[in-house]
C-alpha cells in the first residue's frame, strides 16, 4: 500500500526519548520544552511562542487572551476544519464565515471587507496545504479596521510569504506537530505572537490559570489561581520525539516539494476535462508541500476515483467538509447557502500521497493509475 502520510525517521528522536525518560517525569514545560521553543523561536525569528498539546488548543489559547465579549465576531473561512470555529465559540465570540479563493483556497481578500462589522474582532486566516493566504491585503484591512489577526498554520509550518515564515506575519499564529503534518510529535501545537502586552495572559491561561511560570522563574515565591485557565503544556516525552523531527525538518519539507513540484507538472501537462482544478505552488514565496489536492467537477467521480485508487493499492482521502455544510455549520446559519464553489468541496476535493518517504517509482505509480481513471472521464 502506498500511504497517503508516513513519519519521517522517527528513530532520530531516541536519544531524546530515552533522555527524557531518564532526567524527568515527562510533564510539561521541560527541557526538551524549552529547547523546541528555542529552536523554533530562532528558526522564525518570533519574539514570543509557547508549546501547546495542540494546534486546536494554540487556538484556543489565543482567542482566549484577546478577551471577547458577547456579540464579538471573529472572521474565519468557510472551508476550514473545525478547530478553527470552536476556538471562538469557547472563548465566547460568534463565528462568521468568509468565502475562499478558487486558486489555493485560501481566505479571499476580496470578499473579507463585506464582512466586518462594527462587531467583529478578529480575522482568522488559514494557510490551506501550506499556502499562505494574501496576507499584505488582509493585514491592510485588519489595520483599517483595527482588527486582531490569528494565523492557523496548522498545516504551514515553514512555508513562506514574500520572504517571510508563516506564522510571523499576523498577530498571533497557530501551528501543528500533529501525526499527520509533516513535522510530528504525535499531538502538539505551538502559538505565537509578537506583543509583549500578551505574555502574562498567555502564561497564566495554559498553566491552569495559575502564575506557575512566574514562580518557575522565581519572580513570586508561590504561585495561584488567579484566573480561568486550561492545562495546554505538552508532555516533554513529546517535546523529545519533535526536537528529532524539527532537525530533519528542513530535508522533511525539501522533499515534499519535489514531490509537489512533480505532481504539479504532471498535471499541468495534461488536461483532464474531470477536474475543476488541482494543487498549485505558491506565488508568494516557498511552502513546504504539504499536501497537494485535486478538485473533481462531481461528488460521484471523487468517490470513484478514491477507490479506483484503493484497488490499486493507494491511498488517496478526502479533507474536511465545509463548516457551513456541517450539522454545526448549519446550526449557525440556518438554512441559507451563501458559498457556491464551496459547495461539496470536502466530498470533491481528494490528497494524493506526499510524504518524504514516498519514493520516484511510487509517485510514477501514482500518477500513472491517476491518470489511467482521469482519462476515461468525459
Amino acid at each position: 500500500m502506498i500511504e497517503y502520510k508516513k513519519p519521517y525517521f522517527l528513530d532520530h528522536s531516541f536519544k531524546y526519548i530515552e533522555d527524557a525518560i531518564g532526567c524527568s517525569n515527562g510533564s510539561g514545560d521541560g527541557i526538551y520544552t524549552e529547547r523546541c521553543e528555542t529552536w523554533i523561536k530562532n528558526k522564525l525569528g518570533v519574539k514570543h511562542l509557547k508549546m501547546t498539546t495542540s494546534c486546536t488548543h494554540a487556538l484556543e489559547l489565543a482567542l482566549q487572551v484577546i478577551e471577547l465579549n458577547k456579540g464579538d465576531e471573529v472572521i474565519l473561512p468557510s472551508y476550514t476544519y473545525p478547530s478553527t470555529a470552536n476556538a471562538v465559540l469557547l472563548a465566547g465570540g460568534q463565528v462568521v464565515f468568509s468565502e475562499v479563493e478558487s486558486k489555493h483556497l485560501t481566505l479571499d481578500p476580496t470578499k473579507l471587507e463585506s464582512k466586518i462589522t462594527s462587531n467583529t474582532k478578529a480575522i482568522i486566516v488559514v494557510h490551506y496545504g501550506g499556502i499562505c493566504c494574501k496576507m499584505d491585503e488582509i493585514m491592510s484591512l485588519a489595520k483599517k479596521h483595527h482588527l486582531v489577526v490569528i494565523e492557523d498554520g496548522a498545516q504551514s509550518f515553514l512555508s513562506q510569504y514574500k520572504g517571510r515564515y508563516a506564522g510571523t506575519l499576523g498577530d498571533f499564529a497557530c501551528l501543528s506537530f500533529h501525526g499527520t503534518k509533516d513535522v510530528v510529535a504525535g499531538e502538539a501545537g505551538a502559538l505565537l505572537f509578537h506583543d509583549d502586552k500578551y505574555i502574562t495572559n498567555v502564561n497564566i491561561f495554559r498553566q491552569k490559570g495559575t502564575n506557575q511560570a512566574s514562580y518557575k522563574t522565581g519572580l513570586v515565591d508561590f504561585y495561584e489561581w488567579k484566573s480561568k485557565g486550561s492545562s495546554y503544556a505538552p508532555s516533554d516525552f513529546l517535546m523529545a520525539i519533535l526536537l528529532g523531527q524539527l532537525e530533519l525538518s528542513q530535508e522533511i519539507i525539501e522533499c515534499n516539494q519535489k514531490i509537489f513540484e512533480n505532481y504539479e507538472k504532471h498535471f499541468k501537462n495534461n488536461d483532464y476535462i474531470g477536474l475543476q482544478n488541482y494543487s498549485r505552488k505558491s506565488e508568494f514565496g516557498l511552502h513546504n508541500g504539504h499536501l497537494f489536492y485535486l478538485i473533481f467537477w462531481q461528488v460521484e467521480q471523487a468517490s470513484a476515483f478514491i477507490k479506483y485508487m484503493a484497488d490499486e493499492n493507494i491511498q488517496v482521502l478526502t479533507h474536511f467538509v465545509p463548516l457551513y455544510e456541517s450539522e454545526m455549520g448549519r446550526t449557525l446559519m440556518g438554512d441559507t447557502q451563501p458559498f457556491e464553489f464551496e459547495k461539496n468541496m470536502g466530498r470533491r476535493l481528494v490528497r494524493l500521497p506526499v510524504h518524504p518517504l514516498l519514493d520516484e517509482n511510487q509517485q510514477k505509480q501514482v500518477l500513472f493509475v491517476a491518470d489511467s481513471f482521469l482519462r476515461r472521464l468525459i
